[in-house]
């Protein structure tokens, strides 16, 4: 067995292989340290009513107040009717709605005690990095479910996570060792280990997981993020080290973490939630120094790097914003990496064609909520307006009708004043002055030189829809 001492990092080592192997894909700003995040949220509760139709049909009350409220808090401004419908519900529910790509809103299941249909709101993973990137607050919306909660409210699931990027006290791949020769101390009664490699001229590590306890109840899972997201083969971020030490809470003991969560983040008390974060990991898990003198492993000492790694929870600080990439900066990375020889294919195959079966494309792509959610989170982080679906309607119309002749975009004439309001809504939500007026040079030169009667008639349908601003 190692001791503190042997507890080294080790690149390329067998107990600790290199995590990092498309670099290209990584997204700015190197990661250090360590963060703690909500990493999945679900909660089931009744205080929005849903009405029961007949045996295939729930009707949720689309004017609740509270409904409202809700979806504010998951920054989704709008009508629940302008939600993308789900084709079916999950965990048992016949209806759902996509509030975001991956943050569903489900209904019309079986009454609970209290004759009432329940609602389920799940925030995934993922649902969750999207709901801190739309500048989501997790106290607020906990806050919203234990006031109005409080006669009836089921936290089916909490994962907390917390992400180490340096490695540098221990890893998951030192920590195997005493788990194999259960020189541990532990809640739970049964371990997996989950490890896959690629085979061929070159075996390459395809994933590292350590689970302990059985899916469905409180479990902790350790294991090399790094490689997970590898295997994606998406951007992500800027670190070849990614360790994650994920435990998952059911039912009760979700309900605690999340007041006390609420709690501690609402007095600026992070020391205080973290304590207790180091205490639930240590209960989970608790790796000890095999002491042959003494056949009661539990007091055995705690391993020296673990207590290092535990007690250094405790700086963390929740009120830090946790290093996150947009979907959309994903797509960015993904699409000049892997797309540009694509599209040079594509410009060949199209013989001449390829500027107007882009636009044509791009007009008729089924266009959803999900997408426009996508977006919108990346045009908020870049401090840009927000679109809707009507604006990306409206514009996908104006794709359609547009084409190219001598390698230059034309629209038809029935359309110049459309798109001119187009482009001068985007320079007016971008480029106002101080003295709230805008040039429309880019916009007028753009036109003047395609058409030459472009004249004060379009001018002033520009100033009629732009409202209120000066135009000049």
């Amino acid at each position: 067995m190692e001791s503190k001492n042997d507890l080294k990092v080790s690149w390329g080592g067998s107990n600790s292989p290199l995590t990092c192997t498309n670099h290209d894909f990584f997204l700015d700003n190197y990661v250090h340290g360590k963060e703690v995040k909500i990493d999945w949220f679900q909660v089931t509760f009744d205080f929005i009513d849903v009405k029961k139709n007949d045996k295939f049909y729930y009707e949720l009350d689309m004017n609740s107040p509270l409904l409202n409220e809700l979806l504010g808090l998951l920054k989704r401004n709008t009508n629940i009717n302008n939600l993308e419908r789900m084709p079916k519900g999950q965990f048992g529910y016949l209806h759902g709605y996509y509030v975001d790509e991956f943050i569903w809103l489900f209904y019309g299941g079986n009454q609970n005690k209290r004759e009432k249909y329940p609602i389920t709101l799940t925030l995934t993973g993922q649902g969750c990095r999207a709901f801190e990137i739309m500048g989501g607050n997790w106290v607020k919306l906990f806050q919203f479910f234990r006031f109005h909660g409080d006669s009836f409210i089921k936290v089916g699931r909490l994962d907390l996570a917390i992400d180490d990027y340096d490695g540098n006290i221990i890893t998951p791949y030192q920590i195997l060792p005493y788990v194999e020769q259960n020189h541990v101390v532990t809640q739970f009664r049964t371990v997996t280990l989950h490890r896959g490699w690629t085979l061929g001229e070159a075996s390459e590590s395809q994933g590292f997981t350590l689970t302990f306890g059985a899916r469905g109840s409180n479990q902790l899972q350790i294991y090399d993020k790094r490689l997970e997201r590898d295997q994606m083969d998406q951007p992500d971020l800027n670190t070849p080290v990614w360790y994650r030490y994920e435990m998952r809470f059911t039912d009760e003991k979700a309900l605690q973490v999340m007041e006390l969560y609420t709690v501690s983040v609402d007095h600026d008390d992070s020391q205080t939630f973290m304590s207790y974060a180091k205490q639930l990991l240590l209960t989970c898990l608790d790796i000890k120094e095999f002491n042959p003198n003494d056949d009661n492993k539990r007091r055995w000492n705690t391993l020296p790097a673990w207590k290092e790694f535990t007690d250094s929870l405790e700086k963390i600080d929740l009120r830090s914003k946790n290093k996150i990439d947009t979907t959309i900066e994903k797509k960015i990375k993904w699409f000049n990496s892997d797309m540009a020889t694509t599209l040079l294919e594509m410009y060949y195959a199209y013989d001449g064609d390829f500027g107007n079966a882009m636009y044509q494309l791009m007009g008729d792509s089924k266009f959803k909520q999900k997408h426009l959610n996508r977006l919108n989170a990346y045009l908020r982080k870049m401090g840009k307006p927000e679109k809707t679906l009507a604006d990306i309607s409206f514009e996908q119309n104006i794709l359609k009708e547009m084409y190219v002749s001598d390698g230059l975009p034309q629209i038809p004439y029935e359309n110049r004043t459309d798109v001119c309001e187009v482009l001068s809504y985007v320079m007016l939500t971008q480029d106002i002055n101080d003295e709230n007026k805008i040039s429309l040079s880019n916009v007028n030169n753009y036109f003047d030189k395609y058409y030459e009667d472009l004249g004060r008639e379009n001018r002033r349908t520009l100033e009629l829809k732009t409202k209120n601003k000066d135009v000049i």
